[in-house]
């Protein structure tokens, strides 16, 4: 089966006309212990790409559109305490054809070669020329854990706007990470081979990880995605001047990045990034909320919601990985 894309054609993006053919996936390569993904040369960051003549945003500076959530009434009366705020209160990227915001977009997921049909939908980051970064329980894991779907499918879409794909699309060839289908976790990333290398044409992330918390907590990071409850994520959706308030070891190699409650379904997947090195670098992908009760009561109990992003030593492991052999 083949479907048709036209791309471009609008100020912004590179204008060009492609079609894509559709795909289904080849290899699932679920990773058993965190310690497969350290197979790779040790390096605690990997670099960023912008292409020539591809307008940049400074993210501080990018024009955003105010606005309030689908059902922002009753989250708040949910949450009178003002908790639900970021979650019902929205800013859209109006420069989204411009990077870092090129590299970032939506991703589709489906099984039976029925590509008309998507399962789901999350978010994603190019992190190399073919190489794109999501949440692993974005991914299409079968329900024995032995591999994916049949007829698997992914489909990643570049600034996607409204139907519209500056930077055309590319089906998912392969993916690999650690298999995690439901839970919040600092391990919840895969890496994905592109059939097409659109990394080329829209940039893409670096990405880094320390050993200890303090490169974590040292500044602000902006998370980006595609919430469904957000005209119904079809716009792309950011979250700026993030502070994280803990940062969790999960194993090893992976670390959970705590911060106030943002996230909703379908921002699973975006990258949380900053400046580092005069880079735009990934540091986390989004996993979702988690509930937190420390156990106490009264004026001294912390029982909370928060989002968290997956990351650490396993997130940029497996982007080495990519491009050491998909690349």
């Amino acid at each position: 089966m083949s479907q048709e894309s036209l791309f471009g054609g609008d100020e912004g993006g590179r204008g060009f006309t492609l079609q894509i053919k559709a795909l289904v996936g080849q290899t699932a390569s679920r990773l058993d212990t965190p310690v497969e993904i350290n197979n790779v040369p040790s390096k605690n960051c990997t670099d960023s790409f912008v292409p020539e003549g591809l307008g940049v945003t400074d993210i501080e500076k990018a024009k955003t559109e105010h606005f309030k959530a689908q059902k922002a009434d009753e989250l708040k009366q949910l949450f009178p305490d003002g908790r639900a705020d970021r979650l019902v209160e929205r800013d859209q990227v109006i420069d989204y054809k411009t990077y870092p915001f090129s590299c970032i977009g939506k991703l589709f997921v489906g099984a039976n070669a029925n590509f008309t049909a998507p399962l789901w939908t999350g978010s994603a980051a190019m992190v190399g020329r073919n190489l794109l970064l999501t949440a692993s329980h974005c991914a299409p894991w079968n329900s024995s854990g032995t591999g994916a779907m049949p007829g698997w499918w992914m489909r990643f879409v570049p600034s996607y706007h409204s139907g519209s794909e500056p930077y055309g699309s590319s089906y998912v060839q392969d993916f690999r990470g650690l298999r995690n289908t439901d839970n919040v976790t600092g391990l919840d990333y895969v890496i994905c081979r592109l059939y097409n290398p659109i990394g080329a044409t829209c940039g893409w992330l670096g990405s880094q990880w320390w050993s200890d918390n303090a490169g974590y907590s040292s500044t602000p990071w902006t998370s980006v995605g595609y919430p469904g409850d957000a005209m119904n994520g079809q716009v792309m959706m950011i979250e700026k001047q993030i502070r994280l308030h803990q940062v969790d070891a999960e194993g090893a190699v992976g670390r959970e990045l705590e911060a106030h409650t943002f996230s909703t379904p379908g921002w699973s997947g975006g990258p949380m990034f900053g400046v580092l090195d005069a880079q735009q670098r990934c540091v986390g992908v989004m996993s979702g909320k988690e509930f937190e009760d420390d156990g106490l009561t009264g004026s001294f109990s912390g029982k909370h919601w928060h989002s968290v992003s997956a990351g650490g030593k396993g997130m940029t492991d497996l982007i080495l990985y990519g491009l050491a052999n998909w690349a």
